[in-house]
């Protein structure tokens, strides 16, 4: 079973510079075709067939995502994912003239697990711009991230660069946290935080208190101006670019 799954993860890297994205590939596994490795946290493949008897809209990976985030609890993660389809129906196209601003994108590779990147160049959006736009934009590029991971529970590693202009706006990241917690949840592998200060580390003591214990734990504040040294053991020189000392030389700048 595990085999058939690794297969249908393995894509070709069909990465276009020219929007910062993945072609998707959607996900189609099946409940047979799920690795015993992906279930935790009281999630299992009965759960799983029941939870898609209530909502048979929903992948098999997707409800398995809920499932985990409840617990095993399949009338928590019913409740959840029932929001998460109003919250769907009720959601904003997302504004293109910000996606092309390129403050958050789809970056090319993975990381030294297999998980998609997605960068946040935090610099690239004015303090001004309506946050709720921003989370829009954020949850969109983590969406697209999702359908190309190459490990099979199909999470992302954010690389969050929050250099000096960065609006530090304690609610964005607060709702940021919270929209991909209850609308992507268990995507999340690495959320990796850099450059840091003491304002910024101070920041974050302040946000992880309001979002969820196990989504904080995956944040890692990273010393090292620009060129963190930590960053290679998450994700492989070739993966990060240039700008942040690696090796990509991907043209990542905002569109015209």
């Amino acid at each position: 079973m595990a085999g058939s799954a690794a297969a249908a993860l393995e894509v070709d890297d069909d990465f276009s510079p020219a929007v910062g994205a993945y072609t998707p590939v959607p996900d189609t596994l099946e409940l047979a075709d799920l690795p015993p490795a992906v279930y935790s946290r009281g999630a299992t493949a009965e759960k799983v067939s029941v939870l898609k008897g209530q909502h048979p809209q929903g992948t098999c990976l997707e409800l398995l995502r809920f499932l985990k985030a409840r617990d095993g609890d399949v009338d928590k993660a019913a409740e959840m994912y029932a929001a998460h389809l109003e919250w769907k129906r009720r959601r904003r196209p997302v504004d293109e003239a910000l996606v092309r601003q390129r403050f958050c994108f789809c970056c090319k590779g993975h990381d030294t697990n297999g998980n998609s990147l997605v960068v946040y160049h935090g610099d690239r959006h004015s303090k001004d711009t309506d946050y709720g736009k921003v989370i829009d934009v954020i949850v969109n590029a983590v969406a697209q991230a999702v359908d190309r991971s190459r490990t099979p529970e199909r999470k992302v590693t954010l690389l969050a660069f929050t250099v000096a202009g960065t609006p530090q706006d304690r609610k964005m990241w607060k709702e940021v946290m919270k929209a991909l917690s209850d609308n992507l949840p268990e995507t999340l592998a690495h959320v990796l935080v850099f450059p840091t200060d003491m304002f910024s580390r101070a920041l974050w003591g302040i946000i992880s208190c309001f979002i969820d214990p196990v989504t904080a734990r995956k944040v890692h504040l990273l010393r090292g101006g620009r060129h963190p040294d930590k960053l290679p053991e998450y994700v492989p020189p070739e993966c990060i670019p240039t700008e942040f000392g690696g090796l990509d030389a991907t043209n990542y700048e905002p569109l015209p």
